[in-house]
């Protein structure tokens, strides 16, 4: 058997391990890894697995292998934060403090950003069995190691996330990465590479009011509409007010 080695990987730290994690502890292997042939070279790229295994008969023998030592490794291992995640991390660190977000909140925001960056780790959910929110429930409270009950609170309809559009669901929702789309509230690009601020913030957040441009010469086109229509409720104060006084005749009379 060929001895192979891993190309330095195409992902952040993050993503990695998260990737390995749902291949040897959620199925994922089996998923992607075929005996002769892996499904997606985007996720092998993304784990640094050379080209020419793809060529091996016991490629997935092998590619098993790497893996879990690599993965291995991840897990022993404090991976430091990359100079090109600096940016969005005080980034996201500043919005929670902005919106009170409390862990389980920022742990989903940051695996969405992950998520929305590192088209490898989408690729690979894409290949999983189809998942309700229940499910992806319990694979995301395993990935982030926080309580179900508290992720499927953050994820609902009307959560904080959702109610501020920091995440987003597709339309019909069947995979884990469906319920973690990045939101439309704050500019991707601009949160992963520009200072967050409270003013760049309220800026995201809401619409400046435009400067009215009408004068009251633009109605006057509707004067004889406003003429008749007083003229309509004036009959009808009065009318009402003729009835009430002969009902109220009535009653004197006859009580």
């Amino acid at each position: 058997m060929s001895e192979y080695k891993l190309n330095p990987p195409t992902v952040s730290s993050y993503t990695e391990n998260m990737m390995l994690k749902v291949l040897f502890e959620h199925k994922g292997f089996s998923e992607v890894f075929r005996e002769s042939s892996w499904r997606s070279d985007e996720i092998a790229s993304a784990f640094g697995l050379p080209e020419e295994l793809e060529n091996d008969k016991n490629l997935r023998t092998v590619a098993r292998r790497l893996l879990k030592e690599r993965y291995k490794k991840l897990q022993k291992s404090t991976a430091l934060l990359p100079e090109l995640w600096k940016q969005a991390y005080e980034n996201l660190a500043t919005l929670a403090e902005f919106l009170q977000l409390n862990p389980v909140e920022q742990e989903l925001l940051r695996f969405a950003m992950h998520l929305r960056s590192e088209g490898a780790m989408r690729d690979l959910f894409g290949y999983l069995p189809k998942s309700d929110l229940q499910r992806t429930g319990e694979i995301m409270a395993d990935l982030l190691k926080q309580p179900k009950n508290q992720i499927l609170s953050a994820l609902k309809k009307g959560s904080k996330l959702d109610a501020y559009g920091l995440i987003d669901r597709d339309y019909r929702p069947d995979s884990v990465h469906d319920y973690l789309d990045w939101g439309e509230t704050l500019d991707f690009d601009e949160f992963v590479t520009q200072p967050l601020n409270e003013n760049v913030l309220l800026k995201s957040c809401t619409e400046v009011a435009q400067v009215p441009s009408l004068q009251l010469d633009d109605f006057a086109h509707i004067a004889g509409m406003k003429e008749m229509m007083l003229t309509y409720f004036a009959k009808g104060t009065k009318t009402s007010s003729e009835r009430c006084e002969s009902f109220n005749l009535w009653c004197a009379r006859h009580w």
